[in-house]
């Protein structure tokens, strides 16, 4: 890894998952967005097992603050709470199609629309999410038909273009958001959004004042809120103030690599329930998500 702005990623990835981050298209001509999709699918079908747990991020924007552990275990219980296979990032704004956002009006759950309520995180962020390789292999290979039939078919570049509108297409279609029953239009594997931010949490349009560092603080000092936090909140808020998620030395038991692209798009992959523990440094306490998030996404901040 050559590039400056992938430094920080990498460091925090050592912490969490003790390897090295697989860079796509590091180096590669870079014709737009759209890189991300193709270059995911070439990594994929050269090197990831099907059952292998992949985690795409965004590159320079990015940092892990959990060991893989939790990370494993956050998408396992919210892939569970959703029926969903795959789980990605939300974002404030619905980007980069504002009137789609009509659209995110029918969450059924009530848990799940608490929770989009609360945090503002309704909207799908393509540069953060998690699934098993055979997952989301379907959906980038339905994404790219997608852009070849309704975009590249008219003769406008198929990588010219804003990845997350196309996967939003595929969201809509495919989404399940709290509702186990419900069937994905194509058969295609159903996804859920990470509306509670506990996972992804992406920066934009948030005030950066509701986050703080966790370093050497106790555990009743590190939020005031105490009554609107849930157990594993308050354990992970009490780990974070004495031992730390975000730089210092991870167990092994994480078979990972990971993926970027020279403007941005990043992965890794974490192979069954990986261990990793952290020590030193400090975290970040998210007063939005009332909890210490797994990823943080700078998304534009």
């Amino acid at each position: 890894m050559s590039r400056s702005e992938l430094d920080r990623l990498q460091a925090s990835v050592d912490a969490a998952l003790g390897v090295r981050v697989e860079v796509l298209g590091l180096g590669q001509p870079w014709r737009g967005l759209g890189s991300k999709v193709k270059w995911l699918r070439e990594w994929l079908d050269a090197s990831v097992r099907d059952d292998e747990l992949v985690l795409f991020l965004d590159a320079y924007d990015v940092l892990l603050l959990a060991p893989a552990a939790r990370i494993v275990a956050d998408f396992g219980a919210l892939a569970a709470a959703s029926g969903a296979q795959i789980l990605m990032g939300g974002e404030r704004n619905c980007a980069p199609d504002p009137g789609l956002a009509v659209l995110y009006d029918d969450i059924s759950d009530p848990a799940v629309r608490a929770a989009a309520a609360r945090t503002g995180f309704r909207y799908l962020n393509s540069g953060t999410y998690v699934g098993r390789a055979r997952d989301v292999r379907a959906m980038a290979a339905e994404v790219a038909a997608d852009i070849t039939a309704h975009h590249a078919a008219f003769g406008a570049d198929p990588l010219a273009l804003d990845d997350q509108r196309w996967f939003t297409r595929y969201y809509l279609r495919h989404r399940n958001d709290g509702v186990a029953a419900r069937a994905s239009a194509t058969g295609g594997p159903r996804v859920a959004l990470d509306h509670s931010g506990v996972l992804f949490h992406t920066l934009h349009g948030v005030d950066l004042a509701q986050l703080s560092v966790l370093a050497g603080v106790s555990a009743d000092s590190a939020e005031d809120d105490d009554d609107e936090l849930d157990a594993a909140a308050k354990a992970r808020r009490a780990n974070a103030a004495t031992t730390s998620y975000s730089y210092g030395a991870a167990a092994a038991g994480a078979a990972a690599a990971g993926a970027g692209a020279a403007a941005g798009a990043g992965a890794a992959r974490a192979a069954g329930a990986a261990g990793a523990a952290a020590g030193g440094g400090g975290t970040l306490w998210s007063k939005v998500v009332r909890d210490t998030p797994s990823v943080i996404h700078g998304n534009g901040q």
